[in-house]
């Protein structure tokens, strides 16, 4: 086809065609000022390609020679934000330009002018329908992507959910519906909801308090609903959440249900709270009293008695509150506060260690015992401390009375005892022709009150050395000497036994700082046991000393042998390994005799360790059944001078 205008007319417009895209630029940032930087830059573009595409249309004069790339322009265009009017506006903008150029240069060609118009219009009109069809497009695809993009989320979701219409009609249900309820989408889709769940058999009245619910509020509203299972019949817990949705692009509104099977979770919710409710109990019925004290020093966990044992009613003391309350209370009815001061101090900087110790009310001259322990996780770290009180008033009183009756009769005896054994002396010096009948009797009498009066010493020992009333007599003692004549005492209680004596040569001479009387009886009392628990034959007690070292008693290895180490060993019926710390508390071998095992008063072990302490020395114990025990006593080498 020809162009629309000849070559000269084409010439003079092409000259005024840069000052036309000035011009049009211009009022294009005046339509549009809110454009961001990218998008002005973009009109920029389209005005010029706008104003090559109508020079192109003019020198061709045919649509279909511009019609692809008034396509591309338009597909371009319509993928940017600006809007149908803007862009008709800046075409209209450009063409009244163009229009007002043909005229002036062909003012005296009418029926030209008029074709070229009506060509002209064409291109225009084109042009917007090419522009409506790609931004059409462009928006179709658009919510296309979007839809398809929602549906591969919607299926793809690890939670149930359903999608509907506003008036609550299921639309869609994903996958994960189908595992937790087991339902076919076919038997779901197209329901309304008061229909679904009245299928999962949902009480009626729960029905309606949900969906009224929703239906006054646009906010999202959760509850937990109790369902029948369709498809096993099987009682369950679910959560329901539901919630309005709408899409500003496509219109479309409607509301999304999201569901979790709670049922497991239900269950071990139930099991936690019938635990806690069983410890609870365990914890407020315990006679003692318990308070748990967190890392942050709160109070998690206080129970009644212990609150009665701080003479504090419940309402003053409760859980969640400082210890420091918790402390106050304590220190305001202690008789001596700033020593339960140092105790705290003591507890707080050294969580590790349990302490433990009594103090008196000032109101009610009550004797409480506490015991604090560090508790912790499952990981050994330290998570808070536990209180453990409890009133010992009465026990107090019991364990003084018993000692004071203990000590009455000891007393009581010791006296009456030496009148009998001294009587039993005069009888055997002043009845020279008595038979030996009558000598054997005296013998027995002489024995066993020497036995009973060692009793009475022990126990008396005892008390004063608990209480720290013995003082010790120190002298330097040459200790082979001493361990010879605890061996000539006992040789002959021992009778047929093999006794054997062992002491090393380098302490044959050796002198230590030691009560000699003390050492020398708790040797003998040692040597005295091993007598009586080893076999009447083939029986082996064995003697032994030797230096050694603290270092050596720590593992390590040391050169300065700075203690004695007494030892003595049989080969008797051995001490089971659960008596092995009974046996050196006082009394404690009563258990022992109960269970029908030979055993002494279980005095003599206690006054042993009692005076081995006293020299700040150890006594220990390695004994296996049927094998034979060994006591050793280790001794501070106080030596004021070797020979």
């Amino acid at each position: 086809m020809p162009p629309l205008v000849s070559t000269d007319i084409y010439a003079l417009i092409i000259d005024g065609h840069a000052e036309i895209n000035r011009e049009t630029e211009a009022k294009v940032l005046e339509l549009m000022p809110l454009l961001k930087p990218k998008e002005r830059e973009f009109a920029r573009e389209i005005v010029e390609a706008h104003g090559a595409l109508f020079m192109k249309f003019l020198r061709e004069g045919s649509l279909d020679s511009v019609i692809d790339e008034m396509r591309e322009l338009c597909r371009k265009t319509a993928q940017s934000e600006i809007t149908f009017e803007q862009y008709v506006a800046i075409a209209q903008i450009r063409d009244e330009r163009g229009k007002r150029e043909v005229i002036h240069h062909l003012a005296c060609q009418t029926e030209e002018l008029v074709e070229v118009f009506l060509q002209f219009d064409n291109y225009k009109n084109a042009l917007f329908q090419e522009y409506a069809e790609a931004r059409s497009a462009y928006w179709r695809e658009r919510e296309l992507s979007a839809r398809r993009l929602h549906q591969d989320f919607f299926r793809n979701l690890p939670f149930p959910a359903i999608t509907g219409t506003p008036d609550l009609i299921i639309e869609d249900l994903n996958p994960a519906v189908l595992d937790c309820i087991k339902l076919n989408a076919e038997e779901v889709v197209g329901q309304h909801m008061s229909e679904w769940l009245a299928r999962l058999e949902v009480a009626e009245a729960d029905r309606v308090r949900l969906l009224a619910k929703f239906n006054e509020t646009d906010l999202l509203v959760h509850e937990e609903i109790d369902i029948t299972c369709p498809s096993c019949g099987q009682p369950m817990r679910l959560s329901l959440s539901m919630t309005r949705i709408e899409s500003a692009e496509a219109g479309k509104r409607g509301f999304q249900a999201m569901i979790q099977d709670v049922s497991a979770l239900k269950r071990m919710e139930l099991q936690l709270a019938n635990r806690k409710a069983q410890m609870d109990a365990v914890f407020d019925s315990t006679l003692a009293g318990l308070i748990f004290v967190d890392s942050n020093r709160i109070i998690q966990r206080i129970n009644r008695r212990a609150v009665e044992l701080l003479e504090n009613p419940p309402t003053e003391l409760m859980d969640g509150n400082q210890s420091d309350q918790l402390h106050l209370s304590i220190k305001n009815i202690c008789k001596f506060p700033n020593a339960f001061d140092q105790l705290l101090e003591e507890v707080y900087s050294l969580p590790e260690v349990t302490r433990s110790g009594t103090f008196e009310t000032l109101a009610s001259e009550r004797v409480v015992s506490y015991t604090v322990t560090t508790v912790y996780d499952d990981k050994t770290c330290p998570i808070g401390w536990l209180w453990v009180l409890a009133d010992v008033t009465d026990r107090l009183a019991a364990e003084n009375l018993k000692t004071d009756l203990t000590h009455m009769i000891v007393h009581d005896l010791k006296n009456p005892l030496t009148s009998i054994h001294a009587g039993a002396s005069v009888l055997r010096t002043t009845t020279p022709c008595a038979d030996e009948k009558f000598n054997g009797v005296l013998d027995v009498v002489q024995r066993n009150c020497d036995r009973m009066l060692e009793m009475i010493m022990n126990l008396l020992d005892i008390e004063r050395l608990e209480g720290g009333k013995l003082d010790l007599d120190l002298q330097d003692q040459n200790i082979s000497e001493l361990l010879l004549g605890v061996i000539e005492s006992q040789r002959h209680a021992a009778g047929e036994r093999t006794l054997e004596l062992k002491i090393d040569p380098g302490l044959i001479e050796t002198r230590i700082s030691i009560d000699a009387s003390l050492i020398e009886r708790t040797v003998t009392n040692l040597v005295s046991n091993a007598i009586k628990h080893t076999r009447p034959r083939d029986g082996v007690i064995t003697l032994t000393a030797e230096p050694g070292s603290n270092a050596e008693a720590n593992g390590d290895d040391g050169d300065n042998a700075n203690i004695v180490i007494i030892a003595v060993s049989d080969n008797g019926a051995g001490i089971p390994a659960e008596f092995h710390e009974k046996i050196f508390q006082k009394f404690g071998q009563a258990e022992m005799r109960a269970e029908g095992r030979k055993t002494d008063t279980g005095l003599g072990l206690t006054f042993c360790k009692l005076a081995v302490e006293a020299h700040d020395g150890t006594i220990e114990l390695a004994s296996e059944p049927d094998k034979g025990s060994t006591f050793s006593i280790r001794l501070p080498r106080l030596v004021a001078a070797d020979a």
